[in-house]
């Protein structure tokens, strides 16, 4: 019995310093941090691989070896010595990366070897990050189309999106806004969502948008912001600032308002709702009329709902005939028989800061036709008139002269 017992606290011994040793181990625990998140061709990366002893013993011997799995990410795959932990201690190690230029986009797995030791032998433990690889700036907003917008009235524009990668993204979400609401879309969010922009593709945006009626003339800047899902299912997000112009051309009416001997004068309004500056009418010699003097009358400035007048000296060279003066806002040809036009230049600078120009011809009639000097010419149907009431005159002064010669001789 005795030796029975002896035996028995032996083993209990053994089991004891055995158990002992066998919870007296390392272990280490191994956290990534990626950055940047989204990497592109031609770039470096850095992988952070954060070590903690969260064993019972010291971790000795620890080495580090980062291996890429995929072709299109590249390292040095040279084993790292990093030292030791003591029970409880953490350490951090940064692997460098690169991400060559022709590397397509996608996902790409780097596996990262952690070897340490102890008394009584080695250990590995493995970890693997994941490289997400996006084409630069693979979407753009490349245009806005027409860059102008009237004030207080709608435009249709369109904005131009590019996927400039070479895979589809989805679900494309772009939003704009003006910072003080001066500018809106019009019976519409100004979120547009796209289901898909293909690779290389571009997609037109058709917005309509409205200017505030007090919005004053100048440059506006539209916050642009485009959010989209690339090829790895994460969410990308671009901002941008684009710029339009509110104002732009004027609308200027001319007519006829006077036309007295050799006077010509026009009737000039601003019916638009751009203000316009340093207007000017010129007009030249042509096919029915010379002009006298100056060529050019200058308006200087002219807001929505100003008018004024212009008058040039000039010398008919047709008969003029009768009529309303209304004014022909362009080169239209076909006027009746005997009517005439003045071809003016209307020039002026719009809110833009640009110079415009617009070619008019204005019909020109009169109550009576005027003398230029010339053999008068009159239609037919003028001539027979005429001659009627010369030949009806004559008959009249026979008559009475043959009438006051009978009574004188009786």
């Amino acid at each position: 019995m005795t030796v029975l017992k002896s035996i028995i606290i032996a083993m209990s011994i053994v089991l004891i310093f055995s158990s002992a040793a066998i919870a007296a181990a390392p272990v280490v625990q191994i956290t990534l941090v990626t950055n940047p998140i989204t990497a592109y061709p031609g770039g470096d990366g850095y992988i952070q691989v954060n070590l903690k002893n969260t064993g019972t013993a010291s971790a000795l011997n620890i080495k580090a070896t980062v291996t890429p799995l995929d072709t299109g990410i590249v390292t040095d795959q040279t084993p790292i010595n990093i030292g030791g932990l003591a029970v409880g201690d953490s350490i951090s190690q940064t692997f460098k990366f690169s991400v060559p230029s022709t590397t397509p986009a996608g996902l790409y797995r780097i596996h990262i070897e952690i070897r340490y030791c102890q008394d009584t032998g080695c250990s590995d433990t493995d970890q693997y990050a994941i490289i997400n690889v996006q084409s630069q700036q693979i979407l753009e907003l490349t245009s806005i189309t027409p860059n102008i917008v009237s004030i207080g009235r709608n435009t249709t524009t369109k904005f131009s999106v590019y996927n400039s990668g070479q895979t589809d993204i989805s679900n494309v979400v772009l939003t704009w806004q003006e910072q003080n609401n001066l500018i809106l879309p019009l019976g519409s969010s100004n979120r547009i969502v796209l289901p898909i922009i293909h690779a290389n593709q571009t997609f037109e945006i058709p917005i309509e948008m409205v200017t505030s009626p007090s919005i004053t003339p100048g440059a506006y800047a539209l916050n642009i912001k485009m959010e989209y899902t690339d090829k790895s299912g994460i969410k990308q997000n671009i901002s941008s600032i684009a710029g339009v112009i509110v104002g732009g051309a004027g609308d200027i009416d001319i007519s006829m308002q006077e036309f007295s001997g050799s006077t010509i004068t026009l009737s000039i309004a601003n019916i638009g709702v751009n203000p316009t500056t340093s207007v000017s009418i010129t007009t030249q010699d042509q096919k029915d009329f010379r002009i006298l003097g100056a060529q050019t009358v200058f308006l200087s400035n002219m807001n929505p709902g100003d008018s004024t007048v212009a008058t040039f000296n000039v010398v008919p060279l047709a008969n003029i005939s009768q009529g309303s003066g209304a004014n022909q806002g362009g080169r239209t040809g076909g006027f009746r028989e005997g009517a005439q036009t003045l071809h003016v230049t209307l020039s002026y600078t719009d809110t833009s800061g640009f110079r415009q120009s617009a070619e008019k011809d204005v019909k020109i009639t009169a109550g009576a036709a005027v003398s230029t000097g010339q053999t008068q010419r009159f239609g037919r149907q003028d001539n027979t008139v005429y001659y009627f009431v010369a030949i009806l005159v004559a008959v009249v002064v026979i008559v009475y002269a043959y009438v006051r010669f009978r009574r004188k001789k009786e």
